[in-house]
């Protein structure tokens, strides 16, 4: 009887011929990121020639570029030696033909603002307008010109709980500090006990 190895035992197919082992995925990372290096290597190499190339004055940059396959653009763009192109400045957005004029917004806000209206929201007091036959603006303007002011936000009083931190305890020598967890877990899930369990 033949002596069994320490490691994988022996484990033949029909055919009589041993199984292949499984590729490590690691070997599989391994080799895509060889392949990625020899890409970034090939194209170093190429931007090499090319600039020897139109160093040495042997082809202009087109027939450099198109011998090497490589774009103009970018070779232009990596040989830059100017600055990068400056970007226009943002336009000012135009003010909307029908937007309201900074008068009729500050009469919104009195109206908001108003002794009558303070405990009400836009949505309400937009149909108690509509109802007298005031129309001032949409109701969804009666939210946007207060938003803007910074008046939108929640007027009810706010519980505001302060951090709290965990007691504790700090021993000065020893048997100075003694402590007591109640909550130990018992024997059964869900059950606790206070001493030493059975």
């Amino acid at each position: 009887m033949e002596p069994r190895s320490a490691g994988r035992s022996r484990i033949y197919t029909r055919s009589g011929s041993r199984p292949r082992p499984k590729a490590d995925p690691r070997d599989k990372e391994i080799a895509r990121l060889e392949a990625e290096l020899g890409k970034a290597r090939t194209v170093i190499e190429v931007h090499g020639n090319l600039s020897a190339l139109l160093d040495r004055g042997v082809v202009g940059r087109v027939g450099a570029c198109a011998a090497l396959g490589v774009s103009r653009a970018t070779y232009y763009r990596h040989h830059r030696t100017s600055p990068p192109p400056a970007r226009a400045p943002r336009r000012q957005r135009r003010r909307h033909p029908r937007a309201l004029t900074p008068a009729e917004e500050t009469r919104v806000l009195e109206v908001l603002r108003s002794q009558e209206f303070v405990d009400m929201t836009p949505a309400e007091i937009y149909a108690v307008l509509l109802e007298r036959g005031v129309h001032l603006c949409s109701e969804s303007t009666m939210y946007r010109i207060p938003r803007r002011h910074g008046e939108v936000r929640e007027r009810r009083r706010q519980a505001s709980h302060r951090p709290r931190k965990k007691p504790e305890l700090v021993a000065q020598g020893p048997k100075r500090v003694w402590s007591w967890d109640i909550k130990l877990k018992g024997p059964v899930k869900g059950s606790y006990c206070g001493c030493g369990c059975r």
